[in-house]
C-alpha cells in the first residue's frame, strides 16, 4: 500500500482555537495503513483530532484491510437454527417497548400494561434483553421510518426492521453493503450520506453506530441528517468516548485512538456542544461501560507490543477493569467507553440547520 496523502487541520472544528500536540510518532495498531500520525487537542473545549489527516481521496486506503470486510458467510439471524423467542418473552419485551420506547399501545388495558412495562423497565438487563442488546434504539415516533448511517453489514438494520421500523442504511464500503443487500434483503445506498441525495424529512430516526468518529467534517454531517430528520425525530450516536477510564490509563496506547481511522475524538460535553450548535435538543449524552474488557486488552497489547488483533480474547484483568470502570460511574459520571447520545430535531424546524 502506498503512503497516504495527508493536509494539516491545526484549528479546532469547534471553537476555532489553533490545537495543541497531544500525541505523536503513533502507528496504525490494528491493520497496518504505512504511516506515522499524530494528534491535537483543542485548548479551549478539549477537542481532539487526527492532524494531520487523509485527504478525502486517501480516506477509503485506511479501510482496505477493514473489519467489515470479513464478513462473508450468512449472518446468525438467518441461520436454520435459530429458534423463534418464546410468547411470555415477546410479551415482556413488548410491555417494555411500550413503556419504555413508546410503542403504539392496544386499546385495552393501557394503564395495567403501562404500569408492568414501567416496572419491567426498571431493570437494566431486561431492559437490555427488550432491545436485542442494541444501544440504539431509538423511541418509537412518526411513520417509523429509520436510516442507519455506515450500517455495515445491516446487523443492526435487520434487527431494528424485525422489530417493526422501515428501515434504510447508507454504507461506504460495497463489500459490507452487499452482506447486507443479499443475505438481509435490505436497501443500502452505497456512498456517503451527502451522496445519496436523500429527500428532507424523510425519517424520523437516525443512527450512527460508531460512525461519528470516522467523519472529517462532523458538523456538516450532522446538519444532513439534520435535514433529513421530520420535525420531532431523533438522532442516535455511539462512539468511543474521549473521557473513559481506559483513555486515562493507556492515553496514547488506548484501542480507541485508531489512527488513521479515527478522525475525531469526543467526549460528552464536546458532542453536546455540537449537536446544540447543530439545532438539535439533546435529551441524553452518557457514556456506558460497554466494550472496557476488550478495549482494556488490546490496549494493554498495544502498549507492550505496538499492535493488537480485533480476534483478542477478554482476559480476567480486562473483566476485572469492566467492573471497576462501572463501580466508578456514579462517583465519576463522565467514564464509560462507550458514548452514546439521544437527540431531538425541534418540532418546529430551525433555521439554525439551513445556514
Amino acid at each position: 500500500m502506498t503512503a497516504l496523502r495527508m493536509e494539516s487541520v491545526s484549528s479546532c472544528f469547534l471553537c476555532g482555537a489553533v490545537g495543541a500536540p497531544l500525541y505523536g510518532g503513533l502507528q496504525d495498531r490494528l491493520f497496518g495503513v504505512p504511516g506515522t500520525f499524530s494528534f491535537s487537542q483543542c485548548p479551549e473545549c478539549r477537542f481532539v483530532w487526527l492532524n494531520p489527516r487523509p485527504i478525502r481521496e486517501d480516506i477509503p486506503k485506511c479501510y482496505t484491510n477493514y473489519f467489515t470486510h470479513e464478513a462473508r458467510q450468512p449472518p446468525d439471524d438467518q441461520r436454520p437454527n435459530r429458534r423463534p423467542p418464546s410468547a411470555w418473552r415477546q410479551t415482556l419485551r413488548r410491555l417494555i417497548l411500550e413503556a419504555h420506547y413508546g410503542w403504539p399501545q392496544p386499546s385495552r388495558h393501557k394503564v395495567p400494561r403501562l404500569l408492568a412495562g414501567r416496572f419491567l423497565s426498571m431493570v437494566p438487563l431486561l431492559r437490555r434483553r427488550a432491545t436485542f442488546g442494541l444501544a440504539l434504539f431509538p423511541p418509537w415516533y412518526g411513520e417509523r421510518r429509520l436510516l442507519d448511517v455506515g450500517c455495515g453489514n445491516g446487523s443492526y438494520l435487520a434487527q431494528i426492521r424485525d422489530v417493526g421500523w422501515r428501515a434504510m442504511g447508507v454504507e461506504m464500503d460495497p463489500q459490507a453493503a452487499k452482506v447486507a443487500r443479499e443475505y438481509r434483503q435490505l436497501p443500502v445506498f452505497v456512498g456517503t450520506l451527502e451522496e445519496a441525495q436523500l429527500l428532507e424529512g424523510s425519517f424520523d430516526a437516525i443512527t450512527m453506530n460508531h460512525v461519528f468518529e470516522h467523519v472529517p467534517d462532523p458538523t456538516s454531517l450532522l446538519k444532513e441528517c439534520y435535514r433529513l430528520l421530520s420535525p420531532g425525530g431523533h438522532l442516535v450516536l455511539a462512539m468511543p468516548n474521549l473521557g473513559s477510564l481506559g483513555h486515562r490509563i493507556f492515553r496514547q496506547h488506548w484501542l480507541a485512538l485508531d489512527p488513521p481511522r479515527h478522525l475525531c475524538l469526543w467526549r460528552a460535553a464536546t458532542l453536546s456542544k455540537v449537536l446544540r450548535d447543530t439545532g438539535f435538543r439533546v435529551l441524553r449524552c452518557v457514556p456506558r461501560p460497554a466494550g472496557a474488557a476488550f478495549i482494556y486488552c488490546a490496549s494493554q497489547q498495544i502498549r507492550l507490543h505496538g499492535h493488537t488483533n480485533l480476534a483478542l480474547l477478554p482476559s480476567i484483568g480486562g473483566t476485572v477493569f469492566e467492573r471497576l470502570e462501572s463501580v466508578l460511574r456514579p462517583l465519576f459520571p463522565g467514564l464509560g467507553e462507550e458514548l452514546c447520545a439521544l437527540a431531538r430535531k425541534p418540532e418546529r424546524a430551525m433555521a439554525l440547520a439551513r445556514t
